[in-house]
């Protein structure tokens, strides 16, 4: 039987999922082996079935604690970066194939930017300093410097028991 041009999208029947999974987990192997060896670097690659069982592979010199503490040490900005950089790359492949993908399949709910995601962690920064401030007001009362600072504690103070009745 000859070769069969599969669209790249999830197969429906389990059967042939799992099939096509064991005829292409020995190649993944062969590539991350050889990709390991050619280029000396340390790599670490964990799949799972579509019946959950779990296959592992580390090259020669890889240390799976090692090169996890490693990617651990990256900022969160240069996964996003990173991440990107590689969806990118899966489009240009796809597009050369000539296959109907939808990137958003790989991405999941979330598509920020980085420059996003950091306006975001800024804003619940802000939020939290403000959280912070009007906290500090309860433990020292000498920091209190307006009436807006009383009413502000006033309206939280109405905010909690109307939650403690709705509890009731």
């Amino acid at each position: 039987m000859g070769r069969v041009k599969l669209k790249i999208k999830r197969l429906e029947s389990t059967s042939n999922r799992q099939v096509t999974y064991s005829k292409r987990r020995n190649g993944i192997l062969k590539k991350a082996r050889e990709l390991s060896i050619l280029c000396d670097i340390d790599i670490v690659l964990l799949m799972f079935s579509p019946t959950g069982r779990s296959t592992l592979f580390h090259g020669q010199r890889s240390n799976i604690e090692e090169v996890i503490a490693r990617f651990a040490q990256l900022t969160p900005q240069e996964r996003a970066k990173r991440k990107l950089e590689s969806l990118e790359a899966l489009k240009k492949t796809f597009k050369k194939l000539d296959h109907d993908v939808n990137i958003q399949d790989f991405l999941g709910a979330s598509t920020q930017t980085v420059e996003e995601l950091t306006h975001q962690v800024r804003i619940l920064q802000a939020q939290l300093t403000e959280v912070h401030q009007r906290l500090s007001y309860w433990s020292n009362p000498g920091n209190i410097e307006s009436i807006e600072h009383l009413r502000q504690m006033e309206n939280s103070l109405r905010e909690s028991i109307n939650q403690i009745c709705l509890h009731k």
